[in-house]
């Protein structure tokens, strides 16, 4: 009766050992990576093999709970555009899960390719970086923009 007590006692604590907020729910994961990021970006284009001068700006990144429990939402905030973009984390890593298509303009034509992004959160989760790449074939030529963003906690 005794081990079976200790027994209990040491699942009991075993399992309150887990963060509890808000009268006994589990905490949030996604809680940790909520907040602004202030940093910068960097995209370029390649044409087949050719690669143009590269595009360079400020971003801010608002992270959110998204509607579902793995998801956060990124509010990107380049200039006078704003971006916003559902995650699905796992872990301190996301993939960008609601955006599949992108458009950039070359030399006056538009490009309308498909669109991929991942990122993490680094550093004790005070920094985010993300990448990001559209592509498409046009007249047997391959147009693909790559990004990538980086941001400290605010």
């Amino acid at each position: 009766m005794k081990r079976s007590l200790t027994l209990f006692f040491v699942l009991l604590l075993a399992v309150s050992a887990c963060k509890l907020r808000n009268g006994g729910e589990a905490a949030d994961p996604r809680e940790q990576y909520v907040g602004s990021y202030a940093g910068g970006y960097q995209a370029v284009i390649k044409i087949g093999s050719s690669e143009l001068d590269p595009e360079s700006g400020n971003v801010t990144i608002n992270v959110a709970k998204g509607a579902n429990p793995k998801e956060i939402s990124l509010q990107m905030v380049f200039g006078q555009v704003t971006e916003t973009m559902t995650a699905e984390l796992n872990g301190a890593d996301f993939t960008i899960i609601d955006k599949k298509q992108d458009r950039f303009t070359v030399n006056n034509t538009t490009i309308e390719g498909q669109y991929t992004a991942s990122g993490k959160f680094v550093s004790n989760n005070k920094e985010i970086v993300i990448q990001t790449q559209a592509g498409a074939i046009r007249g047997g030529v391959q147009y693909v923009k790559s990004g990538s963003i980086t941001g400290t906690r605010k």
